[in-house]
């Protein structure tokens, strides 16, 4: 906790966005789904647009009527590219 109490966004934050979004129905209280997460922001040292993307698995379960994460993971790192770079 002390941790994260302590962590501030870098000057500009972050936009995250997730793509490419795959739901799998397990049973009606519970799901996985599979994406690609981009995280676009600026890098610490020069500045410069960056976007960062990842792979991600999810798992969902219903809880009292509402869909919640139960757990998440990323798979390794896609992609690292200057956003001036980018097609």
């Amino acid at each position: 906790m002390g941790v994260i109490a302590g962590w501030t966004a870098p000057p500009g934050g972050w936009n995250v966005q997730f793509v490419d979004m795959q739901v799998a129905m397990d049973s009606s209280n519970a799901a996985r789904a599979s994406m690609t997460v981009e995280v676009n922001g600026r890098d610490p040292q020069t500045g410069q647009p960056t976007v960062d993307t990842y792979g991600a698995n999810v798992t969902l379960a219903k809880r009292e009527g509402e869909w919640v994460v139960t757990s998440a993971e990323t798979r390794e790192t896609l992609e690292t590219t200057p956003a001036s770079k980018r097609p």
